[in-house]
């Protein structure tokens, strides 16, 4: 914000000599604290300077216009040709740009389009191998299930088997030990049935030489050499 001047004033600073930018005159001025004045504060030098300045750069435009239009009537022609050249060169470029645009409007609308074609052939494709992949392992789970069944309902038959056969070798284990008892007891009959033969055959020998000791008579006179036989 602009300084006013004269304030913010100094009483004991004195006072100074300052020169006007546009009359270049002299004048005395308080000493201030702000900003020192550049033009006399009695007279209109401030807007006589500004007015000046405009004029200034007003003659300058008006110059710089003359100039511009000296230029356009002696080149004016030639820009209209060029300005004509240059605005077909424009068409014919801008019709090109939406052809090549509409075209590739037209490639990548193709595009896309197969994109999705292959896409949905993909999908297609991925689901079929899917089905077939379920379908494999749906099979393949039920001949499980199936083989499972077969080898369970073998291996059923199999503790049957096996425990018919542990029946039967406990039953043949049961029969050869009560073979084996009665074989046992037969032998041990057989030897007390020996034994008493052998008791009988003792007892017989022991009797059939007391009989004879006993039966054998006095020798004959007649046959002093012939023993007598016991009596029947």
């Amino acid at each position: 914000m602009g300084e006013c001047y004269g304030d913010r004033h100094d009483p004991d600073a004195g006072s100074e000599q300052r020169t006007c930018r546009h009359r270049g005159a002299s004048f005395a001025r308080p000493r201030t604290t702000g900003r020192p004045p550049e033009y006399c504060p009695d007279k209109p030098c401030a807007a006589e300077a500004k007015a000046a300045r405009t004029r200034g750069a007003q003659a300058a435009v008006d110059e710089r216009l003359a100039r511009l239009r000296d230029l356009e009537a002696r080149h004016a022609p030639a820009l209209r040709e060029q300005i004509t050249l240059a605005t077909d060169q424009l068409r014919l470029l801008t019709e090109l740009r939406d052809g090549l645009l509409e075209r590739n409007t037209d490639l990548e609308r193709d595009a896309v389009a197969a994109e999705q074609r292959a896409t949905a052939a993909e999908d297609r494709a991925a689901a079929r191998v899917a089905a077939a992949e379920h379908a494999a392992l749906r099979d393949a789970i039920a001949a499980a299930e199936r083989a499972r069944e077969v080898a369970d309902a073998q291996a059923e038959r199999l503790r049957t088997d096996l425990d018919q056969a542990r029946a039967q070798a406990a039953e043949q284990h049961s029969a050869l030990a009560a073979e084996r008892a009665t074989h046992a007891a037969t032998r041990a009959q057989a030897a007390d049935l020996r034994g008493q033969v052998d008791d009988l055959r003792t007892q017989r020998e022991r009797l059939y030489a007391q009989l004879t000791t006993q039966a054998r008579p006095a020798a004959d006179p007649a046959d002093p050499g012939r023993a007598a036989e016991p009596s029947p």
